[in-house]
Formats: C-alpha cells, sequence, structure tokens
C-alpha cells in the first residue's frame, strides 16, 4: 500500500505538472513552491527501520520531512490533494 500525504497550499512541497512530488524541505529558508506536506501520514512497516535510520537535523531533531524523503527517493511516495 502506498503511503498517503495530504498536501495544502503552504510552503516547502515542490511539485511538478503531474503532481509528482521532486522535492520535501524542511521549512525551507526560501521556498520554491507555494505547497507544503501537512496533515494525516500513513506509513507500512518499513517506517520503523527508516526512522532508526535518520539523523537529528542542524536542529538536532529527527525531521518528519526526512521521513518522507525515503519514501520519495524509493519510489513510494503517493499524494492526495484535497
Amino acid at each position: 500500500m502506498p503511503n498517503k500525504f495530504l498536501i495544502r497550499k503552504v510552503r516547502g512541497c515542490r511539485i511538478d505538472e503531474n503532481h509528482k512530488v521532486l522535492s520535501i524541505v524542511e521549512k525551507p529558508e526560501h521556498p520554491k513552491s507555494n505547497y507544503a506536506v501537512v496533515g494525516f501520514y500513513i506509513y507500512d512497516n518499513r517506517v520503523v527501520e527508516y526512522a532508526k535510520s535518520l539523523k537529528p537535523s542542524a536542529r538536532n531533531e529527527l525531521e518528519i520531512v526526512d521521513l518522507h524523503n525515503k519514501y520519495l527517493v524509493d519510489g513510494d511516495l503517493d499524494v492526495k490533494y484535497y
């Protein structure tokens, strides 16, 4: 089952003309779009291992966007627009 992400018009998520996610950035200083990942996430069982592999950011926090990007790199990110 693909992972579900809710995208609303805010900032931080870049998509192409076919609504495929190209990149997700945590709190960008200069956003490349008017979209952001917000809301409700459903993950498969890989999420545990993915989460264990995350490294703290410059803010010394584990960032949810890094988890989303692991699925994006694997080609397993499915986005729903509402």
